[in-house]
């Protein structure tokens, strides 16, 4: 999808990037019921690309078009439905189960537009819900085989008194022929019926105490798993919300949807810094679970360091001559091309520039970054002017969720997540990630990857 090219109602080059963010699939739909606009997830769950897909009639996509029809024209109805279940029918055959969240949107005159649907894989929720079945049958399983052992218990143990009891009555009629034999054989063979019932117990109890055992492992095992689709559940269903409020957020303060005065303004401002910053603890926290479950997935491409300095640069070194602050890059190896994941080495980039901007000085802050071969390595490194990183406190700082304990940086805060992630990125790669800091006078991050990644 080209993201330079705006939209058919103006959104901008922003407010299309915010959309293309959304892992669930967004379609905008005219009064006719055409499809006006989609993001590229919308065009990996149908496999058609965006250009066919946009004009065609949007319930030709589903399992149920007539279903998917009237979804829609409930929608102008009545301004907006939730999770209305459908199925995405993609071209190969695959079937995608989702639930549906859409709403009218109006001009700044109240006119109705069109509608924006936003789909969401229920895939996940399925299978957290099959688990919960498999575990409660588990329970089921376990409760059974403890009644039956408990009344198997019970029957040996019946058994053995009603043995006993004919006994005795055999060795009381016998006893009137001879008393002193039927007596010492009716105490024999009550100690042994005693013992078997004793011993028919303990085997019973041992046998139900396993079978809890192995219940509770495989509840706790069911649990696990629960609890790790229920975490990748949670993140998705969080950052869904968020694609529609950024948009909106960026629809007034264009005044798309009418003039503001400065306080309403002030107001979409802060929703919008708080969705952002919501979105991107969303972001991390779904990268740091993809890193432990070994999920995150790379592209390792040619890339070219003049090029992806070039970049960091052109982003970077306005923001920052905005705030007096200076930025410079130096790249020791020049027209060098290593084969590595570019979005990922960016992103490391962004968590340790990031950082670096939020600790250096006002109106007096320096940023380096650069680059160069050493012992057939290329080596990365970011260099700052800001507070420093006390000695003792680097072992521990790449661990997740980590904060250096001083009030400066406390009232700074963040997710305690980038550096974390950017470890584990860096060594998917196969590299590694350190930092040289005194605690005073400012502090080093680099990156190494090995010679076989370079070209």
């Amino acid at each position: 999808m080209n993201v330079k090219k705006e939209n058919p109602h103006g959104t901008s080059q922003y407010a299309r990037s915010l959309i293309e963010a959304s892992l669930d699939p967004l379609v905008t739909i005219s009064p006719e019921g055409k499809i006006t606009d989609v993001n590229e997830a919308t065009v990996k769950v149908t496999g058609v690309p965006r250009e066919k897909l946009i004009g065609t009639d949007f319930s030709n996509y589903f399992t149920e078009p007539i279903k998917a029809r009237e979804g829609y024209e409930r929608v102008f109805k009545e301004g907006s439905v939730r999770d209305y279940p459908l199925s995405i029918k993609h071209s190969t055959g695959q079937i995608t189960d989702v639930l549906y969240n859409a709403s009218v949107y109006k001009d700044d005159k109240g006119n109705v537009l069109g509608v924006f649907a936003a789909a969401r894989d229920i895939a996940e929720r399925k299978k957290v819900e099959k688990q919960q079945l498999d575990l409660t049958d588990a329970t089921a399983k376990t409760q059974l085989e403890r009644t039956d052992a408990a009344a198997k218990t019970q029957l040996d143990l019946t058994d053995a008194t009603a043995k006993t009891q004919l006994e005795r009555t055999d060795a009381a009629a016998k006893t009137q022929l001879d008393l002193t034999d039927a007596t010492a054989k009716t105490q024999l063979d009550l100690t042994d019926a005693t013992a078997k019932t004793q011993l028919d117990l303990t085997d019973a109890t041992a046998k139900t105490q396993l079978e809890r055992t192995d219940a509770a492992a495989l509840s706790e095992k069911l649990k696990g798993v629960a609890k790790d689709e229920f975490s990748a559940m949670v993140t998705h269903e969080l950052h869904t919300p968020l694609v529609p409020i950024l948009v909106y957020c960026k629809m007034f303060k264009t005044s798309m949807l009418g003039k503001m005065n400065e306080e309403q303004a002030n107001a979409i401002k802060v929703i919008e810094k708080n969705a952002k910053r919501l979105e991107t603890l969303i972001s991390d926290i779904m990268d740091v679970r993809k890193l432990d479950l070994n999920q995150l997935k790379f592209k390792i491409d040619d890339l070219s360091l003049d090029e992806f300095f070039a970049n960091l640069d052109s982003d970077y070194r306005k923001v920052l001559e905005n705030k007096r602050c200076l930025f410079t890059t130096n790249i020791y190896a020049k027209n060098l091309v290593i084969k590595t994941d570019n979005l990922r080495l960016r992103q490391c980039f962004d968590n340790i520039i990031g950082n670096a901007i939020k600790f250096i000085p006002e109106n007096k802050g320096k940023i380096e970054i650069g680059c160069m071969k050493e012992n057939n390595s290329i080596v990365f490194y970011v260099k700052d002017n800001g507070i420093g990183i006390p000695p003792e406190k680097q072992k521990e700082l790449f661990q997740k969720f980590y904060q250096i304990d001083t009030s400066e940086r406390r009232s700074i805060g963040g997710t305690g997540l980038g550096l974390a992630i950017s470890k584990g990125i860096v060594e998917k790669l196969g590299g590694t990630i350190s930092v040289e800091s005194d605690g005073k006078t400012g502090s080093t991050f680099f990156i190494q990857l090995p010679s076989k990644l370079i070209m």
